[in-house]
């Protein structure tokens, strides 16, 4: 399973995201937001082969990420073998 969460940029996302998953990429994205210029970072964490449900360290992922960020929600995305994408505002 591919997930992407999708939030602020932090300096501290790095090492949240590194005690839960070995295999991640952070990306960089411009984008825009009522007509503003935005920012923002796009997490993708390949749980492919794993022997654990990446379920639940996703949540704590996203509370970390709440709490760091100041933010109400995060966006985050499942991509389930080659079904269509599954977003969730947690």
């Amino acid at each position: 399973m591919l997930i992407r969460i999708y939030t602020q940029q932090n300096r501290l996302l790095p090492s949240i995201i590194s005690r839960y998953f070995e295999n991640w990429t952070l990306l960089y994205a411009q984008g825009f937001y009522k007509g503003q210029p935005e920012s923002s970072v796009v997490i993708e964490i390949d749980t492919l082969g794993q022997d654990y449900n990446p379920l639940a360290r996703i949540d704590s992922i996203v509370d970390e990420i709440k709490t760091l960020c100041g933010q109400e929600a995060v966006l985050v995305q499942k991509f389930i073998g080659g079904c269509e994408p599954k977003s969730e505002l947690l």
